[in-house]
């Protein structure tokens, strides 16, 4: 992770709630929680806002100084549910086996917490998923560990509840540092636990990896994983600047966002979009034709979407004018390329 990206906003509001919420819950005052953290009222009503790393790291260590709650890392990851992670949660509830959504896990993690990596080491009969730092965690490094965790534990447990109720997934865990005063009461909340060990890990059983899934659905893990590529994307946190204008340009209703409103999401200027793209050999205009095109022929994959409406999804006026940009696009109009579709699936 670059040293800018800590002042990006790029972690989802919902976590700074759930540390804002533990706080209050424990005494601490929203005024002194909040008191020059730079993070504008507005902010905590808005569902896709985002903090950045510095405020998150802000506000977790001040609730953790105002409740003296240490064990807060804890409590945080015993709360951090499918639900918790909103489209990423989502995409794991719909993979086909453990290890899938470990796979998943590992590449999407990025887009909910930024600061840490997973991987997956596979043994017999135990495999691990280790916890390690994208960037330093500096005081809050037991906490965010803890989270990182603990909420692994509990999004597993959770999942294999769902699948096979009653289910041991004969879980152990490990830290890297000493035992902290406040494990003891949560030990029997936690699987077995070990300190001072050679890693930050959560155990569990091999044979689970490629267990089917009961809650598999491959066409939303598709969309969910479709939208975390996006993500990723948009967050600049994977593909070069021109993959983050596509990332960015699609409006959640159909149509797309203008250059200002794309230059606006990825916290830049509009000069500094254009000279971005020229860097790469590239303009808005082309990237978005780019990306019609790819949406065209993907809209078209739908025989009961009418042609006009595949050209109102994609922002034209006048039906006419997406003809045209098709057949520039792939040499046919867009109805001999549905008929080309349709006996291709014939045959």
């Amino acid at each position: 992770m670059k040293r800018q990206d800590l002042t990006r906003p790029i972690v989802p509001i919902v976590y700074g709630v759930l540390i804002l919420d533990l706080a209050l819950e424990r005494g601490a005052t929203r005024a002194a929680m909040l008191s020059d953290l730079e993070i504008p009222e507005a902010v905590w009503n808005t569902p896709d806002a985002r903090l950045s790393l510095v405020q998150l790291d802000r506000l977790l260590f001040r609730a953790v100084r105002l409740t003296g709650d240490g064990a807060l890392g804890y409590e945080i990851g015993f709360r951090c549910g499918v639900t918790m992670h909103g489209l990423f949660g989502l995409g794991a509830m719909s993979l086909g086996t453990v290890r899938e959504i470990v796979e998943f896990g590992i590449k999407f993690l990025p887009v909910r917490l930024p600061n840490v990596k997973l991987s997956l080491l596979e043994g017999r009969p135990q495999s691990a998923l280790e916890v390690a730092e994208a960037t330093s965690l500096g005081a809050l490094r037991r906490q965010t560990i803890e989270i990182t965790l603990v909420g692994a534990m509990h999004l597993a447990t959770e999942i294999l509840e769902r699948q096979r109720p009653g289910s041991d997934a004969h879980l152990e865990m490990w830290f890297d540092y000493p035992e902290p005063e406040y494990y003891a009461a949560y030990r029997s909340r936690l699987p077995p636990a070990h300190f001072g060990m050679a890693a930050n890990r959560l155990f569990f059983p091999t044979e689970l990896l490629d267990r089917p899934l009961r809650a598999c659905n491959p066409i939303t893990a598709e969309m969910m994983r479709q939208q975390c590529e996006r993500e990723l994307a948009l967050l600049g946190l994977e593909g070069d600047f021109p993959s983050r204008v596509r990332a960015a340009l699609p409006k959640p209703d159909g149509g797309y966002h203008s250059a200002s409103e794309v230059s606006a999401r990825l916290f830049v200027s509009s000069r500094t979009l254009k000279r971005r793209l020229a860097e790469h050999a590239t303009s808005f205009q082309r990237v978005l034709d780019e990306l019609r095109q790819h949406d065209s022929t993907r809209l078209l994959q739908d025989p009961a979407l009418a042609i006009e409406h595949v050209a109102e999804r994609l922002a034209y006026a006048d039906p006419a004018n997406f003809t045209r940009a098709f057949r520039k696009w792939m040499g046919i109009t867009p109805s001999e390329y549905r008929t080309r579709l349709s006996s291709r699936t014939k045959s």
